[in-house]
């Protein structure tokens, strides 16, 4: 047998056992309730009407609850260092307050349901509002006054009337 016929062997066998391995995890996970196919239940689906009430309705009591959290820090840290009210602890927010409280309010603006024959246009709002929670997550501060980090929710958020929706 030559040198060359022994790797060729070599690998047909490697691309078999990469295949069958392959093969072996696409069917892991199918069974145990984790496949993305799983009894999920479906959005619901609300009047345009609906969507926008019930939606500023999360927006007005998560604005309040983040001008609240804002306040409470400034005013700690006001009491612990001296400095004005709001000239410590800005970086802060961003990961005590801010971040989490987008979280949760993406959640209840979910939970609300999506607007008849327009989803996809609230699923792409929705989606501007994880991608900027990702980025103040990351890049605090910054991403939150970068103006292309805000104006897909403008944009995105207008024909909802929630354009103003994300604390700015």
């Amino acid at each position: 047998m030559s040198f060359l016929t022994g790797t060729l062997r070599a690998a047909g066998a490697l691309v078999i056992l990469v295949s069958a391995s392959a093969l072996g995890l696409y069917g892991c996970g199918g069974d145990d309730g984790t496949a993305a196919t799983s009894a999920s239940a479906p959005p619901r689906i609300v009047s345009h009407e609906q969507f926008v009430e019930k939606s500023k309705e999360v927006c007005v009591k998560w604005k309040e609850k983040i001008n609240k959290g804002l306040k409470e820090t400034y005013r700690q840290r006001t009491k612990e260092t001296g400095e004005p009210e709001g000239a410590v602890g800005t970086i802060e927010t961003m990961h005590t307050v801010i971040v989490p409280a987008m979280r949760k309010q993406l959640e209840e603006m979910e939970a609300v349901g999506l607007p008849e024959g327009e989803a996809n246009a609230a699923e792409e709002f929705w989606d501007a509002i994880r991608r900027m929670t990702y980025e103040i997550e990351g890049e605090g501060i910054f991403a939150w006054t970068r103006e292309s980090t805000v104006a897909p929710i403008h944009r995105l958020g207008k024909p909802f009337e929630l354009q103003n929706c994300i604390y700015f």
